[in-house]
């Protein structure tokens, strides 16, 4: 497979883009192997695989052995992408629940790069795709064909993640459980902030698209990373935990 086409691949796997064109069998290509791969993923500057490798190792392994033999039977690209954005889709929720045990700051740096992402799409769409995205984690096909605009902050985010997840397996924080208190304590900290209660019941309704969904998130995201002390710790990392387990 051709470097460029692994590198497509990749991006397609950790942020649900659309790929057009399929690569072609019939064509003698050198075998595809692991340390091939690596070196072709460094050159276009993602981080996700070489966390993946760093936080979780005996799945990066099996993922890698799998997508190799799988590019060695000649596949086209869009049967790796496939098989690449349901097999790293199934080690991030397998290991959703590591991230209420990872370190705070992991948690945090999580939610950083969701709200990074968040202000690009913000910037970049229109208010009901932003939302439509922010509600289903889905983005439309227009988006999904920006890999100039949405790659890199994607790809932080995944890193981001499995990182804290990696962590949270190899050196668990207790943190404790979040509480109903926590929670009424994030709700009025929205409404200080300018929310409202039916803003919280609507982020939270399911299938809702509301025009200003975009705008609510990023109100409650920069309350969440505000929040202090032990409560905001615990706040933070369930709701990582939430934004990972869809």
């Amino acid at each position: 497979m051709k470097p460029w086409k692994i590198v497509v691949v990749f991006l397609v796997a950790v942020a649900g883009f659309a790929i057009s064109g399929a690569y072609s069998r019939f064509v003698k290509q050198p075998a595809v192997t692991v340390a091939g791969v690596e070196a072709d993923v460094d050159k276009s500057g993602l981080t996700f695989l070489k966390a993946l490798k760093e936080a979780l190792p005996a799945e990066y392994e099996k993922f890698m052995a799998e997508y190799v033999a799988l590019a060695n039977e000649g596949r086209s690209a869009d049967e790796t992408a496939a098989f690449s954005t349901k097999s790293l889709a199934d080690i991030r929720l397998r290991h959703a629940a590591s991230v209420r045990k990872a370190d705070p700051a992991l948690v945090q740096s999580v939610l950083q790069a969701k709200t990074d992402l968040l202000e690009l799409v913000k910037a970049n769409e229109t208010p009901q795709d932003c939302a439509g995205w922010i509600m289903a984690d889905t983005m439309t096909p227009a988006m999904q064909a920006k890999y100039e605009t949405y790659g890199a902050s994607v790809d932080r985010f995944n890193a981001a993640v499995v990182r804290a997840q990696g962590a949270g397996e190899r050196a668990p924080v207790d943190i404790g459980a979040v509480t109903p208190d926590d929670w009424k304590t994030v709700a009025a900290q929205f409404v200080a902030s300018g929310g409202t209660m039916a803003e919280m019941q609507e982020m939270a309704a399911t299938g809702s698209e509301n025009p200003r969904a975009c705008e609510m998130f990023q109100k409650l995201f920069q309350v969440l990373a505000d929040a202090s002390g032990d409560s905001g710790q615990r706040l933070r990392a369930e709701f990582v935990h939430l934004l990972i387990s869809k």
